[in-house]
Formats: C-alpha cells, structure tokens, sequence
C-alpha cells in the first residue's frame, strides 16, 4: 500500500492522508489503531477502537455539501470500507457528525424471522414456510429502500459511483445453533414465527 491515499473527487483529488502499516498493533485485544489480518484477497488492514486518524472527505451530496466517511478497512484487494459520517460547507475541514437516515425503522414487520433480513423471499405479509424462502433475495427491506434511495441521489447521480466497489459485506445469514444461542425457545428453523436466535 502506499504512504499517501488518494481520494478523487470528480476529476481532482480533495484530501490526502498519510497512512502508514508499520508497526501494527499486535494481539492486545484492548488496543486501540491500525491491525492486520488475512482475508479472502490478501492481507487487510483495519481500524479498531477510538480512532480519530481515519477520517476522509469524499465526494458533495446532492444539496453540494463535502460528505466525511470514516475509513473501516483497508482490504486485500485494495479496496476500503468506509462508513458515512456527515456533511460539511464545501471548501472547510470541518462538518457535522450525522447519518445518512434518522429514525428508520430496518422493518416494522416482526412476526417472521424473514424481517430481519436486508432482502428476504417471499411478498410483504406473506409468511415464510422454509429457511431457504426466508433467505432469497426478491424483496428488499424497508431499510434497503431508504438506503438504495439516499444512494442514487447522494453517490449515483452525483457521478461518485465509479468509486464504489461492487462486492459484498455483511451476508452472513446462518443460524448460530442451540449452544451458543440466547434464546431459550430456540428451534433453529429461521422462517416463519419460529423462535431464532
């Protein structure tokens, strides 16, 4: 990785940070930096802890606004993720902490283990009857509409989106099993109104 990362905004970059992969924390779980670890691609290099070095400026949201990210992780193929963490006047160093979307529901349905998922199979209030139909990806979420909406307005159609990477993050949708669960009812099922931890 290089010493300098570079942002681009449009066809200029707008800020630079110095980033170094030198003395990595070590085992010390109560630590707090920069650490490494093997994933699928190569060795990725997150942050852990109260971090403050690890914020960016990338990219004016649709009102014309600097969006500020916090940088998450560096991964082996040399993407980054990076979480959304407010807006500022354009041209300054400094912006107001916020979310991208306040006080939404993920799903104001609960009566099937299906809700809980970004996507999930089936049609809004219909009741899944296996795992496998609970988990297909054929309708999205309350929350996943919110998110693909602020998305296009704020990343698409701003033309920031050549410098997404398409790939995936948090997918695991499997059941934990009976001796780790806090449920105490727990059928393992994971469709219907089935109990799931």
């Amino acid at each position: 990785m290089a010493d300098h990362l570079l942002i681009p905004a449009g066809h200029t970059y707008i800020y630079k940070l110095k980033i170094t992969f030198e003395n990595l924390e070590a085992i010390d779980q109560t630590a707090d930096g920069l650490f490494s670890m093997q994933d699928d691609k190569g060795i990725s290099y997150y942050y852990r802890g109260a971090v403050e070095k690890n914020y960016v400026k990338f990219g004016r949201d649709a009102s014309g606004q600097d969006m500020w990210w916090r940088i998450i992780r560096f991964n082996g193929d040399g993407t980054m993720r990076m979480q959304y963490d407010g807006v500022g006047t354009s041209g300054t160093n400094t912006y107001t902490r916020g979310f991208a979307l306040t006080s939404q529901p993920w799903n104001v349905k609960y009566n099937d283990a299906k809700y809980v998922g970004w996507m999930y199979g089936g049609t809004e209030g219909s009741v899944s009857t296996s795992r496998e139909e609970a988990q297909r990806n054929e309708t999205d979420s309350p929350i996943k509409t919110k998110v693909d909406e602020w998305y296009k307005k704020n990343i698409v159609d701003t033309g920031y989106s050549n410098y997404v990477a398409d790939s995936i993050f948090c997918n695991n949708r499997s059941i934990p099993g009976k001796n780790i669960t806090l449920w105490p009812n727990d059928t393992e099922l994971g469709y219907g109104p089935n109990a799931t931890g």
